[in-house]
């Protein structure tokens, strides 16, 4: 499929070729083929929507794989692109990529408040929330826990109307329990369960980890997500946390337990944060 997509005369054809390369480039962890597959089918695609799709797929693979330059120039030539074009959904996805480097490496000084208000009128709740949980960190890792909580609330208010944004919910109600809101651990360790996405598993069991969450073997739970992430970055975050980060969050609350069964296994009904 891929050699005949390539020999194509229709570019469309051909960009498609390349973007299910990327796809499957990126299944086997590789990255850098990934993001610059995805690339070039931005490049080759005479369809101007395929295109900023295409950036944006780009760009997120870029994000994992923590290479700042190359998220900062393709979100902001996303940005210029769908702005001139008047398509402000993919105006704001160049928006959030360039949020969340600016989040992950520490460059996010304050939360963006035209952008939190902004995100109301897109018409999207999905993107909305997304864009909301980015600022709830910001929040978060600036020390603002009233803000924080805040945003999350917003945000995971926002993601709930989507199932297929049930990730992303889950990591809203996380944020939001290390900023102060009381939850229930055990509902949301079975949701944990249940969508079974290793880089929530980090990201989830290490923000958690400070708000009393029951003892188990999260370590090993965290070190068997990692190695189901081929070509994950340990000391690169991948949404609030990085492996490290979240493996030091879990050793300081001191709720690990080693594997093996027993009642370490078990979550007990009445934890919450």
């Amino acid at each position: 499929a891929g050699a005949w997509a390539a020999a194509s005369p229709s570019a469309e054809v051909r960009a498609r070729g390349l973007g299910w390369r990327a796809d499957l480039a990126y299944a086997t962890g590789d990255h850098a083929a990934a993001a610059a597959l995805a690339e070039e089918a931005a490049r080759v695609t005479p369809l101007a929507s395929d295109a900023l799709v295409y950036l944006y797929r780009s760009a997120g693979v870029r994000l994992e794989d923590a290479d700042v330059d190359g998220v900062r120039a393709l979100g902001g030539e996303l940005v210029a692109r769908a702005g001139a074009l008047r398509l402000p959904l993919h105006e704001a996805r160049g928006a959030l990529v360039l949020r969340i480097l600016a989040e992950r490496t520490g460059e996010a000084r304050a939360v963006d408040e035209d952008l939190v208000d902004a995100a109301s009128s897109l018409g999207s709740d999905v993107l909305a929330g997304h864009l909301w949980l980015v600022e709830a960190r910001v929040a978060w890792r600036l020390g603002d826990a009233a803000r924080g909580r805040e945003l999350a609330e917003r945000a995971a208010g926002a993601l709930a109307t989507s199932p297929a944004a049930r990730a992303a919910w889950l990591c809203a109600k996380a944020v939001g329990c290390v900023c102060g809101t009381t939850e229930n651990l055990t509902a949301l360790l079975a949701v944990l369960d249940e969508i079974d996405r290793p880089d929530v598993d980090i990201e989830v069991i290490g923000l958690l980890a400070g708000c009393s969450l029951p003892p188990g073997p999260w370590e090993a739970r965290v070190e068997a997500a990692a190695a189901r992430l081929p070509g994950y970055r340990r000391s690169w975050p991948h949404g609030a946390l990085s492996v490290e980060a979240a493996l030091q969050r879990v050793r300081a609350a001191g709720v690990n337990q080693q594997s093996g069964g027993g009642d370490g296994d078990r979550y007990t009904e009445d934890s919450t944060g």
